[in-house]
């Protein structure tokens, strides 16, 4: 329903808000719900409170949707959030396959450092098992950006006695997480 933007939780409710999103649990009753979505304007000032409130938007609502982009962009703007949590927003979760949400964590991740987004590969390639269809705007392209060439056949493998021997150089070994992330990006298709 309509509430205030300038509508701030007493103690109670702000230590129950702080409860909620600090919990590793996603799991929300339907009170924990509504008080989030209550304190909704309030939250964009956390940027780990957005996984929290994406679980509380009613998806088929068009208003409540159209209230989250406007969130989103003010999330955004105020409190990033982190890689791990966009990443968190391209998984499973009924709520987070939303195109607005699966677009916003895209959207993040894109502006993430190339050595952070490395450091996450593993992740963001199983996130591909989760993207609802071929999308420009989805994981799958950002992993081509991130990887150029992923979309391209791998090398042909040295020969195995070669490869044990011979200790890989910095890049190599980047090669190879390329070649075992387009290997599961075919597999994923």
């Amino acid at each position: 329903g309509l509430v205030d933007p300038e509508l701030k939780p007493n103690k109670e409710e702000s230590q129950q808000i702080e409860r909620l999103v600090s919990s590793p649990s996603d799991q929300l009753t339907l009170r924990d719900k509504d008080l989030l979505w209550k304190f909704r304007f309030t939250l964009t000032n956390n940027k780990k409170a957005l996984t929290k409130f994406l679980l509380c938007v009613d998806w088929l609502e068009e208003h409540e949707v159209a209230q989250a982009a406007r969130l989103l962009a003010q999330w955004r703007e105020r409190a990033p959030i982190d890689v791990a949590d966009a990443l968190k927003l391209l998984g499973p979760e009924r709520s987070y396959q939303h195109e607005l949400v699966r677009a916003f964590a895209v959207e993040t991740l894109r502006g993430a450092k190339d050595g952070e987004l490395l450091m996450y590969l593993l992740q963001l390639v199983q996130a591909l098992r989760y993207e609802p269809q071929p999308s420009a705007l989805g994981a799958r392209a950002l992993v081509a950006d991130v990887l150029p060439g992923a979309d391209e056949p791998p090398p042909p493998p040295p020969p195995p006695a070669a490869a044990l021997l011979l200790p890989l150089p910095r890049r190599d070994r980047l090669g190879a997480v390329a070649a075992c992330s387009r290997a599961v990006m075919r597999w994923t298709r």
